[in-house]
């Protein structure tokens, strides 16, 4: 019995050597580029010194018991030994949040194939069922898609409905494909853009913090981008920039809408640079501003809104 017992414990140890020698590589990898045609030593003093700590770590808190614990615990034992002149391998640490999904369900009445709309299903003894969220326009489920979805399973349901739709519920969860709450971020860039769709992102919520993700939400921004253009440019009339100096209310909207962004994005706080960035554009809308001044006052507004896409 203890020789059976021994192999499988000496496998899994193999695994976790195996694995702490990898995170152990990548930190020392990570030293490296700081001296890397060294034949010596990983890394000469003369240059840690130089090149110090990382500056920005980003990254989720996945990775916090595998890439952050294990580079923290070598620099401190480098630091220990008198290789480094530092104990702390980045400077400053960003835990992104997580996009979460926005599931939906339906109601089955126990023991029937009928479904009950949200309105009505405390009437009724149900079972709630993750449905995917493609099918869904808000919170109204498309029925006929509902019919033809895994294989037609349910093609033969039958709805009680509330005000001739049937409403589904809604929780915030984990996106996860077994709760069918995700979303292909390749079909959101073919219909509204890659520009709508990035900053759609930075508009969630602050950077830190984890936030449901919202389909109907990207459409308020797509409808942005769009005013944004026609500030310059009409899909009838073409080209609407004139070359003219911009006004003194024309520069102070500018001008405080670019210190305002530059301070947000020092902070990560993107999603208060997109507000900033959309009260611009409606200042400039209410202007009627549409000058360019050699390229000028429209290469501003555009350089802004790059800084937020």
């Amino acid at each position: 019995m203890r020789a059976a017992c021994e192999y499988p414990r000496m496998g899994c140890q193999r695994i976790r050597n195996q694995h702490n020698a990898r995170l152990c590589r990548q930190q020392l990898v990570l030293l490296r580029y700081m001296d890397p045609h060294n034949d010596n030593e990983f890394a000469s003093r003369k240059a840690t010194d130089y090149w110090n700590q990382v500056d920005l770590y980003i990254g989720g808190t996945e990775h916090a018991v595998g890439h952050l614990l294990y580079s923290r615990l070598w620099t401190k034992v480098l630091h220990d030994l008198g290789y480094l002149s530092f104990d702390e391998p980045y400077r400053r640490l960003v835990n992104q949040g997580m996009i979460q999904g926005s599931s939906r369900f339906v109601y089955r009445i126990h023991g029937t194939k009928h479904f009950v709309s949200l309105g009505q299903k405390d009437n009724y003894k149900v079972a709630p069922l993750h449905v995917d969220v493609n099918i869904v326009d808000g919170v109204a489920l498309n029925i006929e898609k509902f019919k033809q979805w895994r294989n037609g399973e349910y093609a033969d349901a039958e709805f009680i409905l509330d005000e001739g739709k049937y409403f589904c519920g809604s929780e915030v969860e984990k996106m996860s494909k077994s709760k069918f709450n995700t979303v292909n971020p390749d079909d959101l860039v073919g219909k509204y853009g890659a520009d709508t769709f990035r900053m759609y992102e930075m508009f969630l919520g602050p950077v830190e913090i984890s936030k449901p993700w919202n389909t109907k939400g990207i459409e308020g921004v797509h409808r942005f981008i769009k005013k944004l253009w026609r500030l310059f440019f009409d899909e009838q009339k073409g080209a609407l920039w004139i070359e003219d100096n911009p006004n003194s209310s024309e520069l102070k909207s500018l001008h405080k809408a670019i210190k305002k962004i530059e301070e947000d994005t020092e902070r990560f706080s993107f999603n208060t640079g997109v507000s900033t960035f959309m009260i611009l554009v409606n200042e400039l809308s209410d202007l009627k501003c549409h000058k360019s001044n050699s390229g000028t006052h429209a290469h501003h507004v555009g350089s802004v809104c790059t800084t937020c896409c």
